[in-house]
């Protein structure tokens, strides 16, 4: 046992190490902002037995616990074309934005789990043709359906012990892989890299936690617009009351993303938005959620109206993990 903790400890600073190098790789990138799409789901679906909504708590899977799930997104006019200057909007690029997420998490040790996110636009309409295209010049429309960039996840808790109560420091390490579509608003067209610490209290009926980060991908220029896509500071707050201890919970979030990536034409976007919704243990290994929500703003991915459903199986019949 001992020489296993030994292992773990070492992999664990290791891991804290490249989630604090890793961003390093992508700095050598031009400042320059490229006329082409990218990811326009800056709130991801959290995982359902350990997160809020798109908020994630400082809780991790315990070892050998096991989640799996998907999630059903609508955004409404979440990229509207708007002069920035006058407010006047002039169309919209998504009108009506319906998404598909596969989450899967596996705990490897009592402080590490490792998971993978698979996004999908299952169908996107929008008004207006914009430059979206890699080469740019091109006016088209976003595809109507595209894969995005997929993700994978890690998560390491530096302070806090396995059991539910108490407070708890977590580093997680989104690492986005350049599947996606850019011209379909799915992908950055490179790597991403989301690294975030997240400080959170777990109690016997609360859960809440605040987190902070860096986002780093390529910079795009917002078609008709002067807003630039880019690196971002992140941050977040989420919270969750169990009603029903076990049974059912009230959520809810508040979360930003606030760009630091600029261009000769162009200002950082600084999308925000909020959300509320309850979760639901249908058996011990199944848990649905839902919530909705609006855009704080009118950044590109600040909808005016937002919803998510998920449905999770959980591998350990002992209910949400840390809730």
């Amino acid at each position: 046992m001992p020489t296993t903790m030994a292992v773990v400890n070492s992999g664990g600073r290791t891991l804290a190490l490249l989630a604090l190098l890793g961003p390093l790789t992508l700095l050598g990138t031009s400042n320059a902002a490229f006329a082409a799409g990218f990811d326009l789901d800056f709130f991801k679906p959290a995982a359902a037995s350990t997160g809020y909504l798109s908020e994630e708590s400082a809780r991790v899977l315990p070892a050998g616990g096991m989640d799996v799930g998907i999630a059903f997104g609508y955004s409404r006019q979440p990229l509207v074309r708007r002069d920035q200057f006058t407010g006047q909007g002039g169309g919209d690029i998504v009108n009506d934005r319906f998404t598909g997420f596969f989450n899967a998490a596996f705990g490897i040790a009592d402080r590490v789990d490792l998971g993978v996110r698979v996004p999908a636009v299952l169908q996107q309409t929008g008004d207006v043709d914009v430059d979206i295209s890699e080469g740019g010049g091109i006016l088209q429309r976003p595809r109507a359906r595209a894969f995005g960039d997929v993700e994978l996840l890690t998560r390491l808790r530096m302070v806090g012990g396995p059991e539910a109560s108490g407070f708890h420091l977590t580093l997680t390490a989104p690492f986005g892989i350049p599947t996606g579509a850019p011209d379909g608003l799915t992908g950055n067209g490179t790597v991403s890299f989301r690294p975030r610490v997240i400080a959170g209290w777990e109690a016997h009926r609360l859960s809440a936690a605040a987190s902070v980060g860096y986002e780093f991908r390529r910079s795009a220029e917002v078609p008709s617009s002067n807003l630039v896509v880019g690196n971002a500071l992140a941050a977040g707050a989420g919270i969750a009351y169990a009603v029903i201890p076990w049974k059912i919970w009230i959520l809810g979030e508040a979360s930003a993303s606030v760009g630091v990536s600029q261009s000769e034409s162009g200002v950082s976007a600084i999308p925000a938005q909020a959300m509320l919704g309850g979760r639901v243990v249908l058996t011990d290994r199944v848990i649905i959620q839902a919530g909705a929500g609006t855009g704080l703003n009118h950044a590109p991915g600040s909808s005016r109206f937002r919803a998510l459903f998920t449905v999770t199986y959980v591998g350990s019949p002992a209910g949400p993990h840390g809730h």
